[in-house]
């Protein structure tokens, strides 16, 4: 899968959580993400080498204090005949991060 499939992946997965619950995420991740590292993701991107280990890590977990992963759409995933239906924020955490850069891009 190359980058842009993943984040489309991504972003459609998040647009499978009710929209009311993807604000409510987004205003949480808005009172507790300091404006100045919203701003360096705008210009340098959060995608680099070890963000989705570290800074990832911490969005997923300000995210689970809205939604638990147990409470997360199901994401099938295949893999050599097998299905697994997984839930957790990795599948969905870039698509809020997008939808927070979008916001904050029209109210600045």
């Amino acid at each position: 899968m190359t980058k842009d499939e993943l984040k489309k992946w991504c972003r459609d997965n998040w647009n499978k959580i009710d929209e009311n619950r993807r604000q409510l995420c987004i205003n949480h991740l808005k009172a507790k993400i300091p404006a100045e590292v919203i701003a360096a993701w705008k210009t340098s991107g959060y995608d680099h080498q070890g963000f989705h280990l570290f800074g990832g890590m911490a969005v997923r977990n300000i995210l689970r204090d809205i939604i638990k992963d147990d409470q997360l759409p199901p994401v099938r995933y295949e893999t050599e005949g097998s299905i697994t239906m997984a839930q957790n924020w990795d599948d969905y955490y870039t698509g809020a991060l997008d939808q927070l850069l979008e916001e904050t891009d029209a109210t600045s």
